[in-house]
């Protein structure tokens, strides 16, 4: 069992430089969701373990705060060295990254649109492809 009751963690997207900032309680089960939620392959940046989820999700904030110039969507910031130095100014926190092991293999799987001749295909109905009928207004009153 770990010290640690909370983490501040940046999960970086692979090749795009970006990362997200983000506080849980389970470092391993949060990963995993925003790998499967995630259509790049992502990775683990920086893990800092903390006693305090208060205080952990306080200090998110605050390097949510400090680096929102370099926002890209909502927790998603592109100045990853920033929130680096920001992390490192986290003093209650332990830097664990280099321990983080994730007790199975997690990839992300890639994501395509299907479209509806494959639903039906996968469903095992007959795709049928109609338009809907439009009549024109013949102008006379009813």
């Amino acid at each position: 069992m770990s010290v640690f009751s909370s983490y501040i963690y940046v999960v970086e997207a692979t090749g795009m430089g970006i990362g997200k900032v983000g506080s849980t309680n389970n470092p391993e089960l949060r990963f995993r969701q925003i790998v499967c939620n995630s259509a790049v392959p992502v990775s683990i940046r920086r893990l800092l373990g903390m006693r305090d989820p208060i205080t952990a999700r306080a200090f998110e904030r605050d390097v949510l705060s400090w680096s929102f110039a370099s926002a890209a969507h909502g927790e998603w910031r592109t100045n990853l060295d920033l929130v680096d130095d920001l992390l490192d100014s986290v003093s209650p926190a332990v830097d664990v990254t280099s321990e983080f092991r994730l007790s199975g293999a997690v990839e992300a799987k890639p994501r395509t649109r299907l479209t509806f001749e494959e639903i039906e295909r996968l469903q095992g109905l007959p795709f049928v492809q109609s338009t809907p009928s439009i009549t024109e207004p013949s102008g006379k009153a009813a």
